[in-house]
């Protein structure tokens, strides 16, 4: 079966260049931690090396992604600023131990060896990635990948974390109610829903400091470890940290104002931390939703998946983990937030090209399919919600039978809605094209 765009991912991205989500992207500037205020307050006596830090890995992003200075080749290079950031990261691990926090010290100081032994050797050595813990700052710097189809030959990034009370009781308050979701989950498939494995953590705080290949083009708001940690692992729990502040300013400047240009006209006004509140419950019902299966049907579904290929299968997989984090927000949080939330968010999915990110083939089934059913998105209220929860249910049915069940009647009605959802999002393209859809970031 085809449909009018092509979902196939490209084979190559120049990596010379900062990686985006569109061609020509139109991005606004989020000055990151104004002042280095809050870096200051959680780093009092380091705070200076951290930035030097995020000032050598940003060479180094420079140097992987081929801009090379005259001289030594590029591996000479990496291997210099390599040795020169250990050397900060030591310094940062004394100060920290010398004011008596010993076990962020010991996290800098394990950093600041892989990155000795790799100026060394030019190999990485397997490491432990250390979660976020009570109310400390966290602190991650080594490998991290940011885009799978981004060429980078070996993406290093620093992350500057402070906690966010607030906004983990938001998280704690949805674990607390996972009997809830498990029911929720329940209903939607039809029968008696598991986890196919443990669930991960999830911790919430500002990003207050950024280098290296995380400062340059398309912006996360959030990271899997250790998914996204080659040659990382983790000790107990797999978890994901949230940058609350960069989700919330991406909502408010991006999200939000391509939700009104599509809507032509001024949906209900709903402050940006209210709507981020109500997507943190979808996002961690998203989380969720990538393992729940049915309990009484075995995995019959790898001969289809293999069909469909990784991306397109993984698309579906995102839908799916989509679909359930709907229903956990609609229950859970705010409905009249969530309603708006959700548009602002889909139509920036919408944004990122389809041959790249397995998101936005996600947003644009989930589009074409509540469409074929009647229901208009987006929309500037929550009235959409009553009409989409059975809608949705559908289709995490649908998607389960075919990734899980094998059940090969389901994929062209996917792919159909892939279509119909394509047909629908081109009327939003002027207004993708001339508003931003993403951040750039501004330090200090």
């Amino acid at each position: 079966m085809s449909i009018e765009l092509s979902v196939t991912p490209r084979l190559e991205i120049d990596s010379t260049s900062p990686y985006w989500h569109r061609d020509q992207p139109t991005t606004t500037a989020f000055r990151v931690d104004p002042g280095h205020a809050r870096l200051r307050a959680a780093f009092p006596g380091s705070w200076s090396r951290l930035v030097e830090v995020k000032s050598l890995l940003d060479c180094y992003a420079m140097v992987d992604a081929g801009v090379t200075p005259p001289g030594d080749g590029p591996d000479g290079v990496r291997l210099e600023l390599a040795r020169r950031v250990a050397g900060a990261l030591w310094s940062v691990a004394e100060i920290e131990r010398a004011g008596g926090r010993a076990a962020l010290a010991d996290t800098v100081s394990a950093s600041a060896e892989l990155f000795a032994l790799y100026a060394a050797t030019g190999e990485w050595k397997p490491f432990i990635v250390e979660p976020p813990t009570g109310d400390q700052p966290w602190l991650y710097c080594g490998r991290l990948s940011t885009w799978s189809p981004r060429t980078a030959r070996d993406p290093l990034s620093l992350l500057v974390v402070v906690p966010d009370a607030d906004r983990q009781r938001v998280i704690t308050d949805t674990d607390a109610a996972f009997a809830t979701v498990t029911d929720l989950a329940g209903r939607a498939l039809g029968g008696p829903a598991r986890l196919c494995d443990e669930k991960p953590d999830m911790h919430i705080g500002e990003l207050v400091l950024v280098g290296g290949e995380s400062a340059f083009g398309h912006k996360n708001f959030a990271h899997f470890f250790p998914l996204e940690t080659p040659g990382g692992s983790v000790l107990g729990r797999d978890f994901t940290v949230v940058f609350g502040n960069v989700f919330e300013e991406r909502v408010g400047r991006c999200s939000v104002p391509l939700l009104r240009a599509a809507l032509g006209n001024e949906p209900a006004r709903h402050a940006p931390g209210r709507l981020v509140d109500s997507l943190l419950v979808w996002f961690r019902g998203h989380d969720f939703g990538h393992f729940w299966r049915r309990a009484d049907r075995p995995d019959t579904g790898a001969a289809v998946r293999e069909e469909l290929g990784p991306f397109m299968a993984m698309a579906l997989e995102e839908t799916y983990a989509d679909c359930h984090g709907v229903l956990t927000a609609a229950a859970l949080s705010d409905r009249d937030d969530f309603g708006v939330a959700f548009c602002a968010e889909h139509i920036r999915y919408l944004s990122r090209r389809a041959s790249d990110f397995a998101d936005s083939v996600a947003a644009t089934l989930e589009l074409g399919w509540l469409g074929e059913r009647g229901i208009t998105l987006p929309a500037g209220s929550k009235a959409w919600l009553a009409q989409a929860e059975p809608a949705i249910a559908e289709l995490i049915r649908t998607i389960h039978a075919v990734l899980w069940e094998g059940d090969r009647a389901g994929i062209d009605p996917l792919f159909d809605a892939i279509g119909a959802g394509q047909r629908a999002a081109a009327r939003f393209e002027g207004s993708l094209a001339s508003h931003p859809t993403d951040l750039s970031y501004v330090f200090a």
